[in-house]
């Protein structure tokens, strides 16, 4: 069995914060929709991703943003790095 070390996916999310020292941004927001590439947002957290859920990452921050109904097993699931989760009330799409 392939152990996985336990700073995995905290180097990957430090790896993206990255980008935002690079272009001088406050945050970025990342998200997972079946018209777009559905890769990133999974191999920032390791984990399964509901339909509309939503990461914002900041320099010190790490917010998901995922419909309400999905918020319990959303704790289960999103594990691998420490992120506060937020419930919207409904099946939500951002609008930038």
């Amino acid at each position: 069995m392939i152990q996985i070390p336990k700073n995995y996916y905290q180097n990957r999310l430090d790896k993206a914060r990255s980008v935002l020292k690079e272009q001088k941004l406050d945050c970025i927001l990342i998200y997972n929709s079946p018209d777009e590439d559905p890769g990133f947002l999974p191999w920032i957290l390791g984990g399964d991703i509901f339909d509309t859920t939503y990461l914002l990452l900041t320099e010190k921050e790490v917010i998901i943003f995922i419909p309400q109904w999905f918020q319990e097993e959303a704790k289960k699931s999103f594990d691998k790095i420490t992120t506060k989760i937020i419930g919207t009330p409904e099946k939500t799409e951002m609008v930038i």
